[in-house]
Parts: structure tokens; sequence; C-alpha cells
């Protein structure tokens, strides 16, 4: 209840009894139905996690974090275990590698959603999403690519993003939305509206109609294409 108290409360995930998880200024908290509220922590791992971007339900008892350049899976017991990527002291920033495990190599990832089936998706800075699967640890290029930013539509890596991909959201169809930049035509200008690019569930890449204001970060999308900022 009122007792309790908060640093920086973000990231905030609603559990299946209710309760809710939350990063507050690098700790994980759980809130529960009737305002309980307790650190998740174990001795043996209890330290602060400076950068979390994103938190999402793994189970009734457990959750994923995109810490770092690294994608963990968390349980309510604070047991931390590294799914895929390495924590950001280790990392060449410019290196870019699928693969299995700690052999993996994220490009500054910002986003982190869960996909239906239990696959993970994290959006790079780099303008490229890579497809995690948390039970075998595995990570593939999934579609845009790390290299120059364009818009270009298309399937799988034979697409190009604008921006950084910095916020992803899923429909109930499976179907994932990201946030581009219209760019101006003058070199040097920046951007002068967001679009939405669609991804359906096989990897085909569009520019939905309409624009969005510059700055917008969270938003949400239906199984008809309506977003919702």
């Amino acid at each position: 209840g009122q007792a309790a108290g908060f640093a920086d409360l973000q990231q905030l995930i609603v559990q299946a009894d209710g309760s809710f998880i939350a990063y507050d200024n690098g700790y994980f908290r759980r809130v529960t139905l009737d305002g309980q509220v307790t650190s998740i922590s174990n001795p043996a791992n209890y330290e602060s996690r400076v950068w979390v971007y994103n938190l999402v339900q793994a189970s009734a008892t457990s959750f994923y974090a995109l810490e770092e350049s690294r994608v963990v899976h968390v349980t309510m017991a604070g047991v931390i275990t590294p799914i895929a990527g390495i924590r950001e002291e280790n990392l060449d920033i410019w290196s870019v590698e699928d693969g299995v495990g700690d052999a993996v190599r994220f490009q500054r990832p910002r986003a982190l959603i869960g996909l239906p089936g239990g696959d993970l998706l994290v959006g790079e800075n780099s303008a490229a999403l890579r497809r995690v699967n948390p039970k075998t640890r595995t990570v593939t290029s999934w579609v845009g690519a790390n290299n120059a930013h364009v818009l270009v539509d298309g399937m799988g890596v034979q697409a190009r993003f604008n921006g950084n991909v910095s916020d992803i959201a899923v429909n109930t169809l499976g179907a994932a939305y990201v946030l581009d930049f219209e760019l101006n035509s003058t070199p040097g200008t920046g951007a002068t509206a967001q679009l939405v690019r669609k991804i359906t569930r096989e990897g085909q890449v569009s520019t939905l109609p309409g624009k969005l204001p510059i700055g917008l970060q969270k938003f949400a999308a239906d199984a008809s294409d309506q977003i919702y900022y």
C-alpha cells in the first residue's frame, strides 16, 4: 500500500493473477492485487540492472527482459538466466551475429515483444528485427537489415527501415507493427512524420496509409490495422 515506495517505475506487465511486474530504477518489483510490493530478488545475482528496455510475460511465474544487449529469463525468485546475447560491457556495438545463446550479437536492441507461438521479437537500433526462440536460445534475422537506413517494403531481410526500431506492437492475429520515419527530401533536415510499417506472420513488410506525429513512441494495433496512441 502507501507504505511502499518506487524510485522510477516503468516497463509494467500484468501477470495472469492480476499482479504486475515493473522495472524500477535498476530492480524488478512485483505488486499484488492487495497492494503488497516486493522486490524480485535472489542473493546470488541481485544486482542493479542498468539498461532494461522491455518486459514480456513468459509464464505465470516468470518473464523475459531485454537487458542491455541480451535477452534474459527472470523467475519470481529472482533467478536470471541469459537466453541470447551478452552484456554491453563485453560487446563490440557494431557486431551482429545470428546464432545460439551467448554467441548471438545484437546491435543496440531497444524493443522486445512476444509473438503467438512463444517466439520473441527484438527490435534493434540499427533498423532490423530479429526473432528469438527462447526454448532453443536461437536467434535469426527476420526483417530489415543492419545497414543504410532507407524505406523499402518487401519480404524478410529484403525490407528496409528508415528509423531505429524502438517500439513494436502485435495484434491478435500475430501481425507486428513498428513506427518508422518519413524523411524530408532535403538532406540533413530530419523527419517530417512517422509512418507505421506492418509485418505479417510470414515476414512481409508493407507501409500503412496515413502519417503519425513525430515523437510518438507507445502505440497499439488491432486486427483491422487500426492504430491507437
